[in-house]
């Protein structure tokens, strides 16, 4: 296994309608309202979250390799996600689509840095199937 460099953990105990938190992380612990996509109660729901994961982390990815190639930080991300019926199954599906600025970049070093970045980015890693996560199940009383 890999060298763990940081590590937390989320618990959603009620669903769409409550709270989920992050545990462990002492000052960065992390809490919020959830509510459906779909319903006008207050609070952000599973899609948000996830396109700000997706659009930190290739942001993230994206300022990383500018610095290495020591370039000035130039670049704005934003990712749709679109919910769907999944018509092969039961539930829902995630469509993200993935817009990148880089204004003032030369295209060709934009291309460059932007796939350099696709390739250290762990959740674009996980949406091409690099990574598919355990799905660890208990059925303990806690």
């Amino acid at each position: 296994m890999e060298k763990i460099l940081y590590t937390t953990t989320a618990v959603n105990e009620d669903g769409l309608t409550g709270v989920v938190y992050t545990k462990g992380n002492g000052d960065k612990d992390f809490s919020t309202q959830i509510s459906s996509p779909r319903s006008a109660d207050a609070g952000t729901n599973p899609e948000q979250l996830f396109a700000l994961a997706y659009a930190t982390c290739l942001n993230a990815s994206i300022e990383f390799v500018e610095k290495r190639m020591k370039l000035e930080h130039k670049s704005k991300v934003e990712v749709k996600i679109d919910l769907t019926l999944d018509s092969e199954g039961e539930g829902y599906l995630f469509h993200p689509s993935v817009f990148v600025a880089m204004p003032g970049r030369d295209e060709a070093l934009a291309l460059e840095i932007l796939e350099a970045a696709e390739r250290q980015c762990p959740v674009h890693k996980l949406l091409k199937g690099v990574t598919v996560p355990p799905v660890e199940l208990s059925t303990a009383n806690e």
